[in-house]
Parts: C-alpha cells; sequence; structure tokens
C-alpha cells in the first residue's frame, strides 16, 4: 500500500494553491513488505522522481521518493515559472516569466524504507501552454524541526492537442483586425493572449483539450467584449464575438525625462475604447508632458514641458501637432553710436531685478552691423539691458528698459556714447554666463504648474513662475494668442476654472494659499490660508472648493465664493491629486506615499471607499458619461483604468514613461 493518497491542485486567480493532505502512518506499518521498495541506501542521499517525467496539463502523476531519513516529515511544493503574456506600451504581445511563489502540495510521513510516495494530476487551470517545465522540490525535517534533506525534481509539460479559433467582428459584421484576443482560465487567470490578423482571426494551440476557457476581446476605436465560453477541443475550436461601439478618444500619460537625460519615450497614448496603448504618431512621440490638459469642446490636448516657451497643441483625432500657443517672444535691438552709425560686436546684457539684485538673465554679441536678437523671452517680463564695446560707452543713468510685449517681436534701439579709444573687437567675445538653475533649466526660466480649460469659455487658462514673478496666461486657442498676463505670487500652482467663464481658482504651495481670481481682470476677489502645501484643488458643480494638502495630509472644503472653510478631513500626509466623482457627491484623492485613491462624500467628508493602486499615483482624470476613472502612477508608468461606479479595474498597463500627468481627452459625436 501506498504511503500517500492522491489529492487535487486547483488554480485560484493565476496563482496555483494545491491542497494540502497530511498523512500520518500509525507505527509498525513500514517497510518493504508495505511500500514494495527497497530499503534505505544511505550512500547517495535523498531522491525524488515525477512517474512519468512529462506530460500536459491534466497528466495524472506521481511524486515518489526514497533515500529518506526513515519518519521524517516531507513536505512537497510546487515551484511554477509562468510564462504570461504581457502587452507591451507600443501594443504588442510579449511572454514574460513569472516566477510565482513556492506552491504548498502535501505532506507525509517517511516509511522506515525511507520512501513516500504521493498521487496527483496537474490542472488544466495552470497558467502554462506548453512546452515548458514545473519544478516539484522536497524538503525533510525530524521531529525536532532540524533539516532532514531535499530533493528537486523537474516534470516536462507537452504541448496539448487543445486547438481555438477566435473571430473578431464589428457590430456591423466587419473584421476586427488587430484586436486584442484574451483566454482566461475559470479563476480569471490570463493562459494565452494575441492580436488578430487583417481577417480579424487569432488562433491558440498548445492547450488541453476539453478545457474551457473564457475568450474576450478588446478593439480599438470600437470597444472591449468579454464574457465568451469556448471549449478546446482536437479540431480547433471557434467562436465569434462581436465587439460593441465604444466611446472614442484617448488617454495620454505623459512625463519629462528625469535628470535632464534624454528619453526615448516621454508620453504613451491609450485608445479609450479598447484600454489599449497606440503607437504614438510624431507629435505625440516628440512631447514631453510637466503638465497636460484636455479641451473637450475642441478634442485637442494642450500641455507644455516643465520649462516652457509655448503650450503645443495635439489634435486627439489625428495625433496630429497643431500650431503652438507661444508664451515667449523675440527681443529685437539695433546698437548705435552718436552719429547713427552700427556698433559691431557689443556685449548686450539682459538683467532682472529680483528683490532688489539683479540677476544676469541673457547676453549675446551684435553682428557686425550692430543688430542682436534674442529669442523666447517670457511675455510682460522687464529687463535692465546694459552694452559693452570697444570705444563705446552706455552711462548707468541710460540704460534703457524694456518690457517683452506679448504676442509680437519687441523692438528696442540702444544709443551708445563715444568713449574713444580703438573701436575693434572680435566677433568671438566672451559672454558673461547667465545664471544657471538645475541640470534641465536655467533660474531664469519659466517653470508651469499647471493648464486647465475654461469649459464655458474655453480659454486655456496657464499657471506658472520664474525668478521675477508669477503668472497667471490666459490664452485663446482659437487665435493662439495671449488674452492676458496676470501678475500672481511666485510659487502659484494648481488651478481650476470655478464654472462660471471667467473666475478661476489658484492653489499657492509656499504660501499655503487659495485664491479666487477674475480672469478678465487680474483682481484677487477672495484669498484663504490652508493646511500646508496645498497640492491640487477641484471644483463641484455647485461652486463649492475641495483642496488637497501634501505635507499635511489634509482634505479641506471651502465656500467657492467666500472662501470660508466648510469642512475638513485629515488623512496620511502625501496628497496628490484631487478629482471630482461624475455622482457629484463624492470627491477622490490620491496619495503618492500610500498608494492610495481614497473616495469621500463631499457634504461631510467622510471616507467611503478605499482603493490601493500602484506605487506613486501622480495623477488622475475622469470623465462620467464613459464611467472612467484613469489612475497614471510612476511605478513603470503604470495606468489602471476602474469603473467610476463599481471601482472594477478595467485594465492596468505598464506604459513605461516617467510619468507625471495624464489627460483624457473624449471625442463627442
Amino acid at each position: 500500500m501506498q504511503t500517500g493518497r492522491a489529492f487535487n491542485i486547483a488554480a485560484i486567480v493565476g496563482t496555483v494553491v494545491l491542497i494540502p493532505v497530511i498523512i500520518i502512518l500509525g507505527l509498525g506499518i513500514y517497510g518493504t513488505a508495505v511500500t514494495g521498495d527497497n530499503p534505505l541506501d544511505r550512500s547517495a542521499g535523498p531522491v525524488m522522481r515525477i512517474e512519468p517525467p512529462s506530460g500536459s496539463l491534466g497528466t495524472a502523476i506521481t511524486v515518489r521518493g526514497a533515500k529518506w531519513e526513515p519518519r521524517t516529515l516531507v513536505k512537497v511544493e510546487l515551484l511554477l515559472e509562468s510564462r504570461r503574456p504581457e502587452v507591451t506600451a507600443l501594443g504588442t504581445v510579449v511572454d514574460v516569466r513569472t516566477t510565482l511563489p513556492p506552491v504548498y502540495v502535501g505532506e507525509a510521513i517517511v516509511s522506515r524504507a525511507g520512501t513516500f510516495a504521493i498521487d496527483a494530476q496537474l490542472p488544466t487551470t495552470l497558467p502554462l501552454v506548453g512546452p515548458g517545465s514545473v519544478v516539484f522540490a522536497a524538503s525533510a525535517a525530524y521531529r525536532g524541526g532540524e533539516e532532514a534533506g531535499d530533493a528537486r525534481a523537474a516534470f516536462e509539460i507537452e504541448a496539448g492537442a487543445g486547438r481555438v479559433t477566435v473571430m473578431v467582428q464589428t457590430a456591423q459584421g466587419a473584421a476586427g483586425a488587430n484586436a486584442l484576443v484574451e483566454l482566461r482560465g475559470k479563476e480569471a487567470q490570463l493562459v494565452a493572449a494575441a492580436r488578430t490578423g487583417a481577417a480579424g482571426v487569432a488562433s491558440f494551440q498548445g492547450l488541453p483539450p476539453g478545457v474551457v476557457y473564457e475568450a474576450s476581446a478588446r478593439l480599438p476605436g470600437f470597444g472591449t467584449l468579454r464574457g465568451a465560453s469556448v471549449t478546446t477541443s482536437v479540431e480547433p475550436a471557434s467562436v465569434t464575438l462581436q465587439v460593441p461601439s465604444g466611446p472614442q478618444g484617448r488617454v495620454y500619460v505623459g512625463g519629462v525625462a528625469a535628470g535632464g537625460a534624454e528619453s526615448p519615450r516621454t508620453m504613451a497614448v491609450m485608445d479609450l475604447s479598447a484600454l489599449l496603448p497606440m503607437e504614438p504618431r510624431a507629435a505625440e512621440a516628440a512631447a514631453t508632458a510637466w503638465a497636460m490638459t484636455a479641451d473637450p469642446q475642441r478634442g485637442w490636448l494642450y500641455l507644455a514641458d516643465e520649462t516652457a516657451t509655448e503650450i503645443r497643441t495635439v489634435d486627439a483625432k489625428t495625433g496630429g501637432a497643431l500650431p503652438s500657443i507661444p508664451l515667449a517672444f523675440d527681443l529685437r535691438a539695433q546698437l548705435v553710436g552718436e552719429a547713427e552709425e552700427a556698433v559691431p560686436y557689443a556685449e548686450v546684457r539682459l538683467f532682472w531685478n529680483v528683490r532688489g539684485q539683479r540677476v544676469l538673465v541673457r547676453s549675446a554679441v551684435s553682428d557686425a552691423d550692430g543688430r542682436v536678437r534674442f529669442d523666447g523671452l517670457i511675455a510682460n517680463s522687464t529687463f535692465e539691458v546694459t552694452a559693452t564695446a570697444p570705444g563705446y560707452a552706455l552711462p548707468v543713468d541710460q540704460r534703457p528698459r524694456v518690457t517683452i510685449a506679448p504676442n509680437q517681436t519687441q523692438e528696442l534701439i540702444i544709443r551708445m556714447r563715444g568713449a574713444g579709444g580703438a573701436r575693434t573687437r572680435s566677433p568671438a567675445a566672451q559672454l558673461t554666463p547667465p545664471l544657471r538653475g538645475s541640470t534641465r533649466a536655467p533660474a531664469t526660466a519659466l517653470v508651469v504648474s499647471d493648464l486647465a480649460v475654461d469649459p464655458v469659455s474655453g480659454r486655456l487658462y496657464v499657471t506658472g513662475s520664474d525668478l521675477a514673478r508669477g503668472h497667471l496666461f490666459v490664452l485663446d486657442p482659437a487665435t493662439r494668442v495671449i488674452v492676458h498676463d496676470w501678475p500672481a505670487p511666485t510659487g502659484v500652482g494648481d488651478i481650476v476654472p470655478a464654472g462660471d467663464g471667467r473666475t478661476v481658482f489658484l492653489a499657492n504651495r509656499p504660501y499655503a494659499t487659495v485664491t479666487r481670481v477674475d480672469a478678465d481682470t487680474g483682481t484677487v476677489e477672495q484669498s484663504a490660508v490652508v493646511a500646508s502645501w496645498p497640492e491640487s484643488i477641484a471644483v463641484d458643480g455647485g461652486g463649492t472648493l475641495y483642496v488637497a494638502s501634501l505635507r499635511d495630509g489634509r482634505v479641506t472644503k471651502l465656500d467657492g465664493r467666500t472662501l470660508a472653510p466648510i469642512a475638513s478631513r485629515a488623512l496620511d500626509a502625501g496628497l496628490n491629486r484631487v478629482a471630482m466623482h461624475p455622482d457629484g457627491a463624492t470627491v477622490l484623492v490620491s496619495n503618492l506615499w500610500t498608494n492610495t485613491v481614497t473616495a469621500l462624500r463631499t457634504d461631510d467628508l467622510t471616507v467611503t471607499y478605499l482603493l490601493p493602486v500602484a506605487p506613486s499615483p501622480r495623477a488622475l482624470a475622469v470623465d462620467g458619461p464613459t464611467r472612467t476613472l484613469v489612475v497614471a502612477s510612476a511605478e513603470r508608468g503604470i495606468v489602471a483604468v476602474y469603473d467610476t461606479e463599481t471601482y472594477e479595474l478595467r485594465q492596468s498597463l505598464a506604459l513605461e514613461v516617467p510619468v507625471n500627468d495624464v489627460a483624457l481627452v473624449v471625442l463627442r459625436a
């Protein structure tokens, strides 16, 4: 009689779980008369083998041990390395090897002859498609817990004879080319995935026959169909999936290369209907996105680099670039002497006055005709201009001051006095270096904080700061001009339209304030102090304001008209983004450090749901009509899409981009 008994192996949600069986045999039944095995030979140590040594999924096997220490307890585990299909950032399907944790098989008492035997059956639900292998590992211990030996044995998995053919069609019956087809086991573990060809067909083979799988299809531009059952067979089983129409649009995920290093990809694009990555077009692939926002009326995406001289625009329908909206403009200067002669090869320098200190911003040398040009100067920046040249002087009291006018090239004439001496200079004169900042940007650049589209007026708002001042830009996307550039405190951050077409709310991180500003006049209407480092703000349909503070980990509810506090809720430090739920009664807050998204009731800020997400969730995007919540995390650029009603995970992909922001562009009919 054998010293083990049969058990079943079950796979649960992609992880194999083996039902344990403990065999305890009474004294006096050990030995060759019972097991039929030879007595223990202690010269070689414990061994283990699998009978048969190979087979397809579903094969009945016996795990046998010999030469083990008698009366020790042997534990057997299954070590599984799974080749799981994974969708890459460009939409292709690759096999990724994943080592699963050891799975408990069972335990047995070794006989006096040093043997044991356990009968089992490899389940058809293993997340494997042959050929491949699994490893059984056994380890023994004495009654006191000391180790008494270990051994391993491999079982080679052969390709099964089962085959499946899946045809994907649109609701109109057209072939669904380039759809992603997935096969899942009864516990929802992903077993196989493939793209359809031009005829809309995907074929799978090497599967165990007679097994039921759930087939699903994701077709870009149309939608997703899940839940169709198909049973494998030697003759290819076939099933047809008709994919319904889905929402049209794009999910844009982007960031900037860390530390100023060149990165081949700082932007990724997903199709909103199928939630699959798309290969970015030229304008999208070249984009860096410190901040971005969607224009729902036009179907456009606006984005800006961390240090921006323009707002770039992408048409989500085509993926093509549209003319950008400039934030910086050129200064052209002509240097002349007292007789109106050109002053060649003069060094011209531009200075800011920052809190009483002169800061060198740019320098350049005039050409042989006395002309000099400075490109990309932020609108409404005011500079003191100095010039030096052999034989000429520019007295301190005659240094011109120039303010860069928006939407045009600024012209300036610099008149210099004769100072005697030779009037020759090398064209390659050494320039005075300007003040530098980080590895990505000079300290004198404009650092963009946030972008927002006014849903009523269609205007685009941009906040940012340089050393001299903060900026609140009001832009007209149709004409691509700056309508206003209002001064704002340095450190200005998040901006949210109030919903009336002219008023906006501004968060200022260093000063821990929230301000209500009339965007038509630049007038500050109200201001309130909030918890430390207000990182993000959101406004509900009634005009009430919600502020998430990073350092204090507090959500504050404010009256949108007076900015008087209404309610407050202390969460954990690390609050990063806040967004309104489509139901109007819930506000969503992400936390960078606890890796969660928290749902709170808007009336009293009571926590109603806690959603664990991938590490470092940097951005949220919500769309009500499509019931879509997008959470973009820095960990491998993971983008997770949830249903806003059930919080069910619809899709999770590693897009491998340095995430800083996310935008949902829904193309309405």
